[in-house]
């Protein structure tokens, strides 16, 4: 049946069609001409349905090879956020976290602020609109100071091995909002570290979603002894 290949065989090429259709009278050999289509029908069915197995084949393995590839490629993430400790406040702050309230400083700082001597530092929580956010009691708010370096470091002793904060170093919200800390003490002068400053930070460790306070600058003068 094929001119080019096997004559036994069925084919579809368009010259064995056409010499096929002259080579028989519709009249005289309608039976013989219709079994003829009837068998090419059935060989392109055969042929269509083997594309369509081997196609689906070859989705199924590309597949596979999509999920092999993505277990063994590590996709970098982006915006994760870093976990809480006070010795990462810095990098806790900067991870790209999203913060609704914020600690807000009430009262300056002392012009000159001596060594063992101590003062008051006054804060509340406001929200994005700078309204005050009253708290209830149960929180606890800390203040830590650090070096002014980068990376900045937090200061627990100072050079003499005692606790470096003493007085007022915890405080919880009064009834009208605001967190006073009233005697802080700092127990060394910023001459001994970088930049001969400290940067201070106010913050409470239970509540994420405010952010914490930072003054930086901060300066230790040695005390003045009367004579």
């Amino acid at each position: 049946m094929c001119l080019f290949t096997n004559p036994s065989e069925l084919c579809n090429h368009p010259e064995c069609i056409r010499h096929y259709f002259s080579q028989y009278n519709t009249s005289t050999n309608n039976g013989s001409l219709i079994a003829n289509i009837n068998a090419l029908i059935q060989q392109h069915s055969i042929a269509l349905n083997d594309l369509t197995r081997k196609n689906n084949t070859l989705n199924q393995n590309l597949d596979t090879l999509t999920q092999e590839l993505l277990k063994k490629t590590k996709i970098p993430q982006s915006n994760i956020e870093e976990p809480f400790s006070l010795e990462g406040i810095f990098r806790w702050i900067s991870s790209g976290k999203t913060f609704s309230l914020f600690i807000t400083l009430l009262n300056s700082f002392p012009d000159i602020i001596y060594k063992e001597k101590g003062f008051h530092v006054q804060v509340n929580v406001t929200d994005s609109n700078g309204s005050t956010v009253i708290l209830p009691n149960s929180f606890t708010f800390i203040i830590a100071l650090f070096t002014m370096e980068n990376p900045p470091k937090l200061l627990k002793r100072n050079i003499s091995g005692k606790k470096i904060l003493r007085g007022t170093s915890e405080a919880i919200p009064e009834d009208d909002g605001i967190i006073h800390f009233r005697n802080v003490v700092v127990n060394e002068v910023t001459s001994h570290y970088p930049n001969d400053s400290f940067c201070l930070v106010i913050l409470c460790p239970s509540l994420s979603h405010v952010k914490p306070l930072a003054t930086s600058g901060i300066s230790v003068r040695a005390r003045k002894h009367n004579r």
